[in-house]
C-alpha cells in the first residue's frame, strides 16, 4: 500500500511538471523569446505530453506490481528516473531552466522512490 501513495505522489508531480513547460513555454511566447510567426512551442508541448504519458505508464507498471514481479516496479522507475533526467538535460537553455529544474527534481523523486521503497524483503526468491 504504502507504495501505492508514493506512487500517486510522483503521478502528481509529473502534472506539475506539465504545468511547469506550459507556464515557461506560455511565459517565454508573451515575452518574446520566440519568433512571433514561429509556432514552435506546439512541439515542445507535445514533448512534454508525450514524456508525461510514458511515465505514467512506468508509474502505472509499478503501481499494480506484485510481490512476485517487484522488480518490474524497480526497472521502471529506473528508467523513468533515468529518462527525467535525460529530458531535464534537453531542456538546460537560458530560457527554459525551471523546466529542467523541473525534470531533474522529479528524477531525483523517482530516483529516491526506486531506492527506497523496495526492500529486498519485496522481492520474490524461489526456494532451492
Amino acid at each position: 500500500m504504502k507504495h501505492r501513495i508514493v506512487v500517486f505522489i510522483n503521478f502528481f508531480a509529473i502534472l506539475l511538471v506539465n504545468g511547469v513547460v506550459v507556464s515557461v513555454l506560455s511565459y517565454n511566447r508573451r515575452n518574446g523569446v520566440y519568433p512571433p510567426d514561429a509556432d514552435s512551442t506546439l512541439i515542445p508541448l507535445m514533448e512534454a505530453y508525450f514524456i508525461s504519458i510514458l511515465l505514467i505508464i512506468l508509474l502505472f507498471l509499478a503501481a499494480i506490481s506484485k510481490a512476485k514481479l517487484r522488480w518490474l516496479a524497480r526497472v521502471s522507475l529506473s528508467l523513468a528516473s533515468i529518462f527525467c533526467f535525460i529530458v531535464g538535460v534537453g531542456w538546460t537553455t537560458a530560457n527554459h531552466i525551471p523546466i529542467a529544474v523541473s525534470y531533474f527534481v522529479l528524477s531525483v523523486s523517482l530516483a529516491y522512490m526506486t531506492a527506497t521503497l523496495f526492500s529486498k524483503k519485496d522481492f520474490y526468491v524461489p526456494k532451492s
